[in-house]
């Protein structure tokens, strides 16, 4: 009798399998055809990659394309690839954790670490608490932290700390979202002065380590010491014109609410566990409370992200709507690189989609997600998406041509400066931003930390154009007193000369 039930076990469970294979063969055959044909469609389009989990099982895993061009790499799970702001999801894991273990309690005060600051009044410090920062609620603005953090890395602790002081109330108001990177930035900044331990190093020890993800980290140099192989990021004009984005991260830009590079294998790992609420290889890596607490919806938004519809944020994840089925994502964006993180918690599948070019990425890495969603739950959703696919060749053919139109009418300015290229030379100096340097003589070269680009003509007097973060163009506007260079407006802040 008992074999007889193990047979008839078996015999129930032995279809069920070969089904589930049957389904991920046939899955793979038709995202295999889909996925290479958007290289050939996309011109100039390096590569992606892709990981697609159902349930516990890791489905499907694949890298098209090239992940950097010179020295060749091609596109695989197992290459580096900066993925911004998804970022924040990890961060505010790791925050759910530390307020869990009583390391930093996320109901405490922001003006309860900055008891001597000479905070706004009107940011009402001590009612904002550090989950606000968070989820984007706290109502409060910091740009040059967020610069100097992001793009410039021209800090350290002490200063970012004492800029804390230049907070300022934003549009929306406390209790009401405004995305930010500022908020993960400042909790950090309390993090690491509380414990004297990076966020970096605590990722590592509370997440990364217990996942196993043996190739995330929080840190480029890691990367580099261990030999890793990472994508770099491009700008694509055609197929006969693809330039490297020369901005690269370094490990004092790499910051809490954009600062790691992972993997699509070590993202499955990611997303297997908060689909399983907590588990992975068959362990509770992650207490349970902890994944959901972090998920959980904690501020109302209604940002619509292409086809995804949110509803709500909360640590690091948004929440909403894929068409019927609920859905949780986090994005990330940085010249040259774009990151898609999702998963359908009520249909056990999720996907995470790495692109290393800045015309077609954004859009590209949502439609390759799409498919995988359609493939396994829209299957009539599936032509429309080779109809997408062909709108977004022509969309970025647009944006190409466009931005081609731009640069030919900028090359056409002339210089506008009263004196020799020399007469502009020395370092600028913004006790919130940092240090600007100008030198040259036959050209004008503009240096802001790890930021720096030959300046260009501008159309007023006495000013130039200068693109330090890549797509971002803006203008330096000298002042002069009796034939002297004393300073400049830039984006709206003084520098004023100090050499």
């Amino acid at each position: 009798m008992k074999q007889l039930m193990i047979t008839l076990t078996l015999a129930a469970i032995l279809p069920f399998s070969l089904r589930s294979q049957s389904k991920a063969a046939e899955f793979e055959k038709a995202a295999d055809e889909f996925y290479r044909s958007v290289l050939e469609q996309i011109p100039g389009l390096p590569g992606f990659t892709i990981a697609v989990v159902k349930g516990d099982e890791l489905t499907y895993l694949r890298g098209f394309g090239q992940a950097s061009i010179d020295p060749p790499v091609a596109a695989g799970p197992e290459v580096e690839y900066y993925i911004a702001s998804s970022t924040k999801s990890f961060t505010g894991l790791l925050a759910a954790l530390l307020d869990a273990k009583g390391i930093l309690d996320l109901d405490a005060s922001l003006a309860s670490f900055f008891p001597d600051a000479r905070l706004d009044p009107g940011l009402e410090a001590d009612k904002i608490l550090l989950r606000d920062l968070l989820t984007h609620t706290s109502g409060l603005s910091n740009d040059p932290i967020g610069f100097r953090s992001a793009y410039s890395g021209d800090h350290d602790l002490k200063t970012l700390l004492s800029l804390v002081e230049e907070s300022e109330p934003n549009e929306s108001g406390r209790g009401q979202y405004e995305y930010t990177n500022t908020g993960y930035n400042i909790y950090t900044l309390i993090l690491e002065r509380e414990t004297g331990k990076s966020w970096k190093d605590w990722l590592d020890e509370l997440i990364f380590t217990p996942l196993g993800m043996d190739h995330t980290s929080g840190y480029i140099s890691e990367a580099e010491r261990k030999g890793w192989p990472q994508a770099k990021p491009y700008l694509s004009w055609s197929a006969e014109n693809m330039e490297e984005v020369y901005l690269k991260k370094k490990d004092n830009t790499m910051q809490s609410a954009g600062g790691l590079i992972t993997t699509t294998g070590d993202l499955a790992r990611w997303l297997r566990m908060q689909m399983n609420d907590g588990q992975l290889d068959g362990k509770q890596v992650i207490p349970a409370e902890i994944v959901e607490m972090a998920r959980q919806p904690m501020a109302a938004n209604d940002e619509s992200r292409d086809e995804f519809k949110p509803d709500g944020y909360g640590l690091g994840w948004q929440s909403g709507a894929y068409h019927d089925h609920r859905v949780v994502w986090h994005f990330g964006g940085f010249p040259g690189f774009f990151t898609h993180i999702s998963y359908l918690p009520e249909q056990d599948l999720g996907v995470a989609v790495m692109v290393n070019e800045a015309i077609s990425g954004n859009h590209l890495m949502n439609l390759l997600a799409y498919y995988a969603y359609d493939w396994w739950l829209r299957p009539e959703s599936l032509e429309g998406r080779k109809e997408e696919l062909t709108q977004i060749r022509e969309r970025s053919q647009q944006i190409s041509q466009r931005i081609s139109a731009h640069n030919a009418d900028r090359a056409k300015r002339t210089w506008q400066l009263e004196h020799p290229f020399a007469k502009y030379n020395g370092e600028y100096y913004n006790p919130k931003y940092g240090a600007i340097t100008i030198r040259g003589q036959k050209e004008l070269e503009v240096a802001m930390g790890n930021l720096h680009c030959i300046a260009e003509p501008y159309t007023d007097k006495n000013s130039i154009r200068v693109e330090l973060i890549p797509g971002a163009g803006m203008v330096v506007q000298f002042q002069l007193e009796d034939g002297k260079v004393k300073g400049f407006e830039f984006d709206g802040s003084r520098f004023e000369r100090v050499e």
